[in-house]
């Protein structure tokens, strides 16, 4: 079975966002265990209409193109978010608005769903 890439899947999440509606992935990597297991998790994404906040998990795109879902950790002088995975210590600074993708709603684990709010 062909993987498909997240490059693949963007433009039917953003439709999805565009018609007010959310849209499933399940986890890959391991920069976000102990909370999101590869093969174990899905995440669900709404569009973000508002300003992140501390503790939001989005999926964003880096400035080289690669996806990425890490949690804010803060915020640096002009605004832009701080963003570590879970399992990682080094931090990634100057995510901006304009790079963020989506915000992780629910999370599916082994058939259960959870909000994150």
């Amino acid at each position: 079975m062909k993987k498909i890439t997240m490059q693949e899947l963007l433009p039917f999440i953003e439709e999805a966002f565009v018609n007010n509606k959310t849209f499933t992935i399940p986890i890959t990597g391991t920069s976000m265990r102990p909370l999101l297991i590869c093969g174990r998790d899905t995440v669900t994404l709404k569009r973000c209409t508002e300003k992140l906040k501390k503790g939001d998990l989005p999926l964003y795109r880096r400035k080289d193109g690669t996806f990425v879902l890490h949690r804010i950790v803060g915020f640096d002088k002009n605004g832009n978010y701080i963003m570590c995975g879970d399992n990682q210590f080094l931090k990634e600074y100057k995510i901006e608005d304009s790079q963020i993708i989506g915000v992780v709603t629910e999370i599916t684990r082994n058939g259960k769903t959870f909000s994150v709010d």
